[in-house]
């Protein structure tokens, strides 16, 4: 069953636009995986000498009560 993983990541001193990622995966190591074949992909990989990244498995997710606004 799959498992639904947010990944945190920034890297000082460059400028990186997106911060989060949401991965669906069956464990923690396949998550990483899949965060690492989508970091390679992007234009300011190779530019992200002091990457720093954080794992967090989301384990519910709670329906809201009333209406939602999103910004």
């Amino acid at each position: 069953m799959d498992k639904f993983y947010v990944i945190s990541f920034d890297s000082v001193g460059n400028v990186i636009d997106t911060k989060r990622v949401a991965v669906n995966a069956k464990s923690p190591d396949r998550a990483l995986d899949a965060f690492w074949c989508w970091a390679r992909l992007q234009p300011w990989y190779m530019h992200t000498w002091d990457l720093k990244i954080h794992l967090e498995e989301i384990r519910q997710i709670d329906t809201p009560m009333g209406p939602v606004k999103l910004n």
